[in-house]
């Protein structure tokens, strides 16, 4: 018998496993390769033909000499896994950046050319094959979601309706829950229905049934539901026939809870109606927006205005772009947008003022603006929308954040009105139209001479607006919200000192709130029981935030802006952690982290599903569209999936 072995000094080593570099795939050694073996006995020699190091190197040897087709099928075979891998990666890549679907073999075929030649190897390249692909990347992310949503002891719905390209009633819900392993709240898509595919009304009943029918698909308990949040509207939130009354019915301890932007966006709506003159503004505006965005000539005169107004040499491109800004789009249907419009008036009137005087001799729309726009009072309503709009707009921003610091909502409010009745008082909007509309004023080439009638009617335009903003607002948010409210007890920078006389007191009234809540489903007999142990459980809970207080991480400074993590969020992240100690209050602190305050997220998932289905994919199916949803909220799923030394971002 042959032996591939050959004596060298001391020891003995492997022809094969020389030639073709092998090694020990479990320790990595190289012994008989790189080191010698030094047992000079037949058994050593038995041992290692039988190796995986040299079963390798023999079939390298062979692999020498047998034909191309076989080298292609043994090292498409090697490959496989790998090929996979990166196939998958463009998959993922295409429905992150919300791609059409067939793009995706002319994407292997630039990976191919780029130098990863191992995709040549992937030959499922059928419609149908790709579409697995697709629905595999998607159904990973749905069950990922879904075993850790069904981990959690409670959470939250978010729902939306909205209306596609092909015309379709669309549900779109998503769910938020606290993952206690990582120590955070998750929010995450669920689901996309058409509403009338089995029901010829969209109702009350149809959405709930379509909800209950969505948890079952699922295997989500529906006993688990503690809260629901939507846009407001009377078939959600119906004190006899709403969604919510219906699936208070599953859980009669579910929080019901009408998104506080939409709330914001109602009382500003509604001020509009009130406040005829502002109307007619936003009116106005939106006109201006959709005379330059249909008129290519209209937007380039409007863009060299602004250039030679502001006496710049636009050597480049892009200094041309920053310099040189559109008007906006208000609409009452976007929370932000009339802020956003306001503010591009106000920076750009002077420019705009030109632009339609140059064009309004041969054109009755230009001439029609000119004349509205080029008017005291309307400037004068643009400084005083610039001046009380931003303020809105900062407590909508904070607001859809969703941060669980519920104690901060009637206080965000309260500071907004302050911060409104402050412009009343110094008429700051006011002023800052006289300064402007001086000679060496920033208006001041306009020559417009306004009168004391005029600045006296635009300071009751003011007060008038601000005291209608006000009335709408605290018309929409009166609707009492004890249970919320009463949580602003857990956060530990608010509660005082032992030494101090309100400290027996804190919080008494709030707990006993909280209790006849979470008890009113109980029978009569042991409401009074488990109230006075969640009220002995807070009194001691409040000893342990005195302690907690020195514990704070930075990352809850309220003084550390932006506030990564809020003080109640935190405290009661922690309440959950001690349920040993705190059962019934540790219960509740569950159901408190998951609860949503706003319906930003089905709004977003709104805006992918019209981002992915447009006019050109009208027909895309809704299995198609749920997918694509998840993409935007799955965090960091899927990891394992990305080949080392690829970020998330290529």
């Amino acid at each position: 018998m042959w032996w591939p072995v050959y004596v060298e000094g001391e020891g003995l080593y492997c022809l094969l496993c020389k030639k073709h570099d092998t090694f020990n795939p479990q320790n990595k050694s190289k012994i008989f390769n790189k080191e010698p073996c030094k047992r000079f006995r037949p058994e050593a020699l038995a041992d290692h033909l039988q190796t995986t190091q040299h079963k390798n190197a023999v079939a390298a040897e062979m692999l020498q000499r047998v034909s191309c087709f076989q080298k292609t099928l043994d090292e498409r075979e090697r490959v496989a896994e790998d090929v996979l891998v990166k196939v998958f990666t463009a998959g993922y890549w295409l429905m992150k950046e919300e791609l059409p679907n067939h793009k995706i073999k002319s994407l292997l075929q630039l990976l191919e050319q780029v130098g990863m030649s191992d995709i040549k190897h992937f030959l499922h390249r059928s419609q149908g094959a790709l579409r697995e692909i697709f629905l595999t990347l998607g159904k990973t992310v749905q069950d990922t979601f879904l075993s850790k949503l069904k981990q959690a002891a409670h959470f939250g719905l978010l729902v939306d309706d909205l209306t596609d390209i092909s015309v379709t009633e669309q549900m779109i819900s998503f769910a938020q829950f606290y993952n206690k392993s990582g120590r955070a709240v998750e929010t995450g898509f669920l689901s996309i229905n058409n509403l009338l595919e089995g029901s010829p009304l969209e109702n009350a009943s149809t959405i709930t049934n379509c909800i209950i029918e969505t948890m079952d698909k699922f295997g989500l308990d529906s006993r688990k539901l503690s809260s629901f949040v939507s846009d407001g509207a009377a078939v959600m939130t119906g004190s006899r026939s709403g969604v919510a009354t219906k699936l208070k019915e599953l859980n009669p301890q579910l929080i019901n809870f009408h998104c506080i932007c939409h709330r914001l966006a109602l009382a500003c709506t509604d001020t509009l109606s009130s406040v005829s003159y502002i109307n007619s503004v936003l009116k106005w505006l939106s006109q201006l927006w959709y005379m330059f965005q249909n008129s290519p000539k209209k937007m380039a005169v409007y863009l060299k205005t602004q250039a030679e107004m502001k006496a710049l040499t636009l050597s480049t491109e892009k200094a041309c772009s920053q310099v040189s800004r559109r008007l906006k789009k208000a609409c009452t249907t976007r929370w932000l947008s009339f802020d956003a419009s306001v503010k591009a008036v106000y920076a750009d009137y002077l420019a705009l003022i030109h632009t339609l005087n140059s064009l309004k001799d041969g054109d009755a729309t230009c001439l029609g603006l000119f004349t509205k726009v080029k008017d005291v009072k309307f400037i004068g309503t643009v400084y005083i929308l610039s001046e009380v709009l931003p303020h809105l707009s900062t407590m909508s921003k904070a607001f859809q954040k969703g941060a669980v610091d519920f104690s901060q909502i009637a206080p965000t409010i309260e500071y907004t009105k302050g911060q409104l009745d402050d412009a009343v008082e110094t008429k700051s909007p006011i002023n800052r139209l006289k300064e402007d509309l001086q000679e060496d004023g920033r208006l001041g080439l306009l020559d417009m001479n306004a009168s004391e009638h005029q600045y006296r009617g635009l300071e009751n335009l003011l007060c008038n607006y601000v005291d209608a903003l006000k009335a709408n607002i605290d018309k929409r948010f009166q609707e009492s919200l004890p249970v919320v409210s009463a949580w602003s007890i857990f956060d530990p920078l608010k509660v005082p000192n032992k030494d101090h006389p309100g400290f027996k007191l804190y919080g008494k009234r709030q707990v006993q709130t909280i209790a006849e809540h979470f008890t009113s489903s109980m029978p009569a007999n042991q409401k009074g029981s488990v109230q006075e142990e969640m009220k002995t459980e807070f009194a001691k809970l409040k000893y342990d935030m005195l302690t907690w207080k020195q514990d704070l991480p930075e990352e809850c400074n309220p003084l550390v802006s932006p506030c990564k993590v809020t003080a109640i969020e935190w405290c009661l992240q922690r309440i959950c952690s001690l349920s040993h100690f705190h059962p019934k209050i540790s219960n509740v602190a569950d159901i408190m982290l998951p609860t949503p305050v706003s319906n930003a997220w089905p709004e977003r998932g709104a805006s992918c599903v019209k981002r992915v289905k447009t006019r050109f994919r009208s027909t895309l199916k809704m299995t198609c569209c749920n997918h694509y949803c998840k993409f935007p909220s799955m965090g960091q799923l899927l990891e394992q999936m990305i080949p080392k030394g690829l970020s998330r971002d290529q």
